[in-house]
């Protein structure tokens, strides 16, 4: 005969197991409520940053949101306008709906998302509207002062200005932005911080550029194979503007790198990287190297749309051939063209090509 011990043992877990689910339930709504509180906080104390700063910013309504895998918020009608370096009229946004979202198990992560149609304009003149099937941003939640990373990704991204008849297409685009945190002496003598770096990379694939008006062409065609930048900021955060900014720019270290700069267009394949800064007359200054393949097939698609006459394409074919050396394993010839700026005159292996105009600092 079967004892009746273990049925009522059962029957006494159930209520047990009921109540623990549902104490799990509610501290986890709990934390949700606690996470998606925090992230209104943030909304805030980031509005008023901006507006502090000279930005105009104005939203809906906020909406909890991503239970139960995230703590989201969804903020309506986003509209953004400001200063940005040394765009005139600064920069305006706006998206009819934009995501912030936290995750349990990448807590040092907030990931941003735009939806819906975006309108993009620098101001005064130029204006475009923007859309995605994906496009987020990912920023980092670390202390003050420690290394930061953002990256913004997107796929058949999609930019429409005034006047245009299609859209310009990129199958997907991927830029990071990098701050490393200040330099630590791991001896005992004193060391000299380095100046600041920002590094910006940039890679976008399959690139359609949008028709020309009046029959117009592309001289090397409408779609661009790969577009990829490497560049890096280097110097003082903040500075004041005009020349005494460049002063003091100048003498924190301050330089731009243009690390890797590669692109595949139709015939061409062009490298490039350069170092610029400010010389002792607050001129810019500084060394590069491009190289190339397919020039010829290039030149001859200028003449064939116009960009360039046949004459100055042969000229130019005599100049690279002297330059280009065979390509590794039987390929297309290359051409690396030393470039140099100083005291204004631009020159490229060795020969003076321009002389810039002043750079007259307010």
């Amino acid at each position: 005969m079967t004892s009746p011990a273990p049925r009522l043992s059962r029957r006494r877990v159930w209520p047990w197991l009921v109540a623990a689910l549902l104490a799990v339930a509610v501290l986890h709504g709990a934390l949700w409520w606690a996470a998606t509180t925090r992230l209104e906080q943030a909304l805030e104390s980031t509005v008023v940053r901006m507006r502090a700063d000279g930005w105009t910013v104005s939203h809906g309504t906020p909406r909890r949101a991503g239970w139960p895998l995230a703590a989201a918020l969804d903020v309506p009608d986003v509209s953004l306008a400001g200063p940005v370096g040394t765009i005139p009229g600064g920069v305006a946004w706006q998206t009819p709906l934009l995501r912030g979202e936290w995750r349990p198990l990448q807590p040092r992560q907030l990931l941003l998302q735009a939806f819906g149609t975006q309108r993009l304009r620098l101001e005064p003149t130029v204006s475009a509207e923007l859309t995605a099937d994906a496009l987020q941003a990912v920023l980092p939640l670390v202390a003050p002062g420690s290394p930061r990373q953002a990256m913004l990704t997107g796929t058949d991204v999609r930019l429409t200005g005034e006047g245009w008849t299609e859209a310009a297409t990129i199958a997907a685009l991927h830029v990071g932005l990098e701050e490393p945190g200040p330099v630590r002496s791991e001896g005992s003598g004193p060391v000299e911080a380095a100046p600041p770096r920002r590094s910006l990379h940039v890679a976008a694939e399959e690139i359609t550029l949008p028709a020309l008006p009046a029959g117009a062409r592309w001289p090397l065609g409408p779609r661009i194979a790969t577009l990829s930048l490497d560049a890096a900021a280097i110097g003082p955060l903040h500075v004041p503007g005009g020349r005494e900014g460049a002063e003091a720019w100048r003498a924190g270290g301050g330089a731009f790198r243009l690390e890797r700069l590669a692109l595949a267009w139709g015939p061409l394949n062009l490298t490039a990287s350069a170092t610029l800064g400010l010389d002792a007359a607050l001129q810019p200054a500084g060394s590069g190297e491009i190289a190339l393949t397919g020039y010829e097939a290039t030149l001859d698609a200028l003449v064939s749309t116009g960009v360039m006459n046949a004459r100055g394409a042969i000229a130019t074919k005599s100049v690279l051939a002297l330059l280009a050396r065979p390509g590794a394993g039987g390929g297309p010839a290359r051409v690396e063209v030393p470039l140099t700026l100083k005291e204004r005159v631009l020159s490229a292996g060795g020969f003076a090509l321009t002389r810039l105009p002043p750079w007259n600092w307010p």
